[in-house]
């Protein structure tokens, strides 16, 4: 018998509504869920006095091995989806040989791929001695598509109610523009064994070229095209130089909190470098662009040899050229030859996307291998205090020291409160159907213990 899945979420715009999917779909099945944010997650399974399954971002190789063989020792199973999304390399191996955890696959009991590309490259490595790798598709794609689009329904409407019709600048440039600032950055960089100050100067350049790039489409777009602008940063960049660039602007926006994907499903079409915001969109069917002055910007921000985003995009060369495609975007993207191309991709990168299947099936291949659950396991680990309450003033107050360490945790977690956990847990019950109510308690600092359907206390 099995006492819980314990989900740890790294960061929450990527990570918290396709992890609260799963723990639905094992609530159903009778597993309660302990899910919040990473660090105390992890605190209250190595707590936990009985044994439970942990649901990891990807192998705890690299700085877990210590927390993984003291849950081995209590009982527990690890299981594992990479949350980096691989997705974004033509060959799998070109991400593989850059991501080492993933080279150690062997260390967790079942892993989940996204698509037929990964599963086919780790099945050969690992799948040898037993079954570990399983090919469901990525919780994170269950949104891209018609669920997602269910789903985020409302909100979109309410997006479009307030900036109407707006293209949406997705950015990725986390170098040039990191939210610890340059100095701070560099520094931070540092500390790893991987550090290449080279590297590093060329990529900053690069990258600086890029983000002068989008400020010239932004001024086009709001100028001569009189559209209004959305710009994203990524979740580890800082939104200063954005401000900058376009306070006097009254069409143009910067918007970094919440969620990408309901942005994405409510603009017109998105501009993006090297991003897998192009394969959330493309699975979406949302138009995607890509602007470079010259040939070399469409791969300068690639790690392996081809840049998949870019090449699901439509590349446009030119101030001239990027006009009359943003006003004829549609037609462009929906050309046969586009459409193929683009169907191929996602066939080989995602399965199931834009349904619940990955998440019913993960959720179902980790009671078969754990075995019978308990709905009440573990139903004691933690206990609620308004102390929690306090410090998530104080962790997000000006008054916390900026370190290196309180910044990330700003920027990757926000708040998980108890009656959004509830509303978003009502809203995929409605979506899908369920016609039950949900039991849940906080156990920890933006941390939940959910009941499975109609438990009692």
């Amino acid at each position: 018998m099995n006492n819980g899945v314990f989900i740890p979420i790294e960061i929450m715009r990527r990570e918290y509504i396709s992890k609260l999917l799963l723990s639905i779909e094992l609530i159903k099945k009778g597993m309660p869920v302990i899910i919040g944010h990473k660090g105390p997650v992890l605190k209250l399974a190595l707590k936990a006095k009985e044994p439970g399954v942990l649901f990891y971002k990807s192998t705890m190789a690299g700085g877990m091995e210590k927390t993984s063989d003291i849950l081995r020792n209590n009982g527990f199973c690890i299981v594992a989806q990479d949350e980096e999304a691989g997705i974004i390399f033509e060959n799998f191996r070109d991400f593989y040989l850059l991501r080492d955890s993933l080279q150690h696959i062997n260390t967790v009991d079942l892993f989940f791929t996204w698509g037929k590309d990964e599963y086919t490259f780790l099945s050969e490595r690992f799948n040898s001695n037993k079954k570990i790798v399983h090919n469901f598709g990525a919780l994170r794609s269950c949104f891209w598509g018609n669920f997602g689009k269910q789903y985020y329904k409302n909100e979109v409407k309410n997006l479009q109610s307030e900036f109407g019709d707006y293209v949406l600048i997705v950015s990725n440039l986390a170098v040039y523009n990191s939210y610890l600032g340059e100095d701070e950055f560099h520094n931070h960089l540092k500390q790893y064994t991987t550090y290449d100050k080279n590297y590093y100067q060329k990529l900053f350049e690069i990258e600086k070229k890029i983000f002068t790039q989008y400020v010239k489409l932004v001024k086009v777009l709001s100028d001569k095209l009189g559209k209004s602008v959305i710009i994203r940063p990524h979740p580890v960049e800082g939104t200063i130089k954005w401000e900058n660039e376009f306070q006097d602007f009254d069409n143009v926006f910067i918007k970094k909190n919440g969620e990408l994907l309901p942005w994405i499903l409510g603009s017109e079409f998105i501009i993006q470098n090297n991003c897998t915001s192009a394969i959330e969109a493309s699975a979406a069917n949302i138009p995607v662009m890509t602007y470079a002055d010259d040939d070399s910007d469409i791969t300068c921000l690639s790690d392996g040899k081809e840049n998949i985003p870019n090449k699901l995009s439509i590349n446009i060369f030119g101030e001239d050229a990027f006009i009359r495609v943003v006003k004829n975007i549609n037609h462009e993207w929906n050309k046969e030859e586009n459409k193929i191309k683009r169907e191929e991709f996602l066939k080989r990168k995602l399965k199931d996307f834009g349904t619940t299947k990955p998440a019913e099936n993960i959720a179902k291949k980790i009671l078969d291998f754990v075995g019978q659950p308990n709905p009440s396991g573990n139903i004691n680990l933690g206990k609620d205090s308004i102390l929690y309450d306090i410090y998530e003033k104080y962790r997000l107050s000006k008054f916390r020291p900026k370190t290196t360490a309180a910044i990330f945790d700003i920027n990757k977690r926000e708040t998980l409160s108890y009656r959004k956990i509830q509303k978003d847990i009502l809203d995929l019950f409605s979506l899908m159907n369920i016609d039950e109510n949900i039991n849940l308690k906080r156990v920890g600092r933006n941390s939940y213990y959910l009941f499975p359907l109609g438990s009692k206390w």
